[in-house]
């Protein structure tokens, strides 16, 4: 009688980690990644803050992007089926590298292998109290849905980041750098090629 118990709730738990929908369901498959390499104009590491007689750091961060969950249409592709938001054409003259591509004047341009689905902005804390080990912690501390844009000829990006609670972020987008606005802090971050 435990053992059947245990089965059941072994079941559960395993139905419930397949429910996209559900408490802990699991990230889709990342396509690209940004590090965070500055906040509000600081280097990192940067933003030292007491707390409680020690401080706090931030010592790093990303921003993740994910396949789409959701995507309505699917395009048979060589390498088989993917969402149709990640099937991007390129025009003439521009070379796809991992995460960017390089334009007729050998500038350098974000470019994700989607453009759309979701994202993460996660920040790597450092905690440091006198008397204790180091600790180190990562926060989203923004998340949702991703679009990407271009013009036709690759030179005008436009990212658009917008929050699961917080609603539509700043960006911007200047070479392989993106900044987000959000909760009046400047997020630096540089494509991270082959991610």
């Amino acid at each position: 009688m435990i053992r059947v118990a245990l089965l059941m709730a072994v079941a559960a738990l395993a139905a419930c980690a397949d429910d996209a929908t559900g408490p802990g369901a699991p990230l889709p498959p990342q396509t690209a990644l940004d590090s965070l390499v500055a906040v509000d104009g600081d280097t990192l590491p940067c933003c030292a803050e007491p707390l409680r007689g020690g401080t706090v750091t931030v010592v790093g961060g990303s921003l993740v992007y994910y396949y789409p969950t959701n995507a309505p249409d699917t395009v048979f592709t060589p390498v088989g089926p993917l969402p149709r938001s990640c099937v991007v054409l390129v025009p003439n003259g521009i070379a796809v590298g991992d995460g960017y591509a390089i334009l007729p004047d050998s500038s350098r341009v974000p470019a994700p292998p989607c453009t759309a689905g979701e994202y993460r902005l996660i920040l790597t804390r450092r905690y440091d109290f006198p008397g204790f080990p180091t600790r180190i912690d990562h926060v989203t501390i923004a998340s949702g849905d991703y679009t990407w844009r271009t013009d036709s000829t690759w030179v005008h990006d436009t990212l658009s980041l917008t929050d699961s609670t917080a609603g539509p972020l700043v960006t911007a987008v200047a070479g392989l750098r993106i900044s987000v606005t959000l909760g009046g802090h400047q997020y630096q971050l540089q494509v991270v090629p082959g991610n």
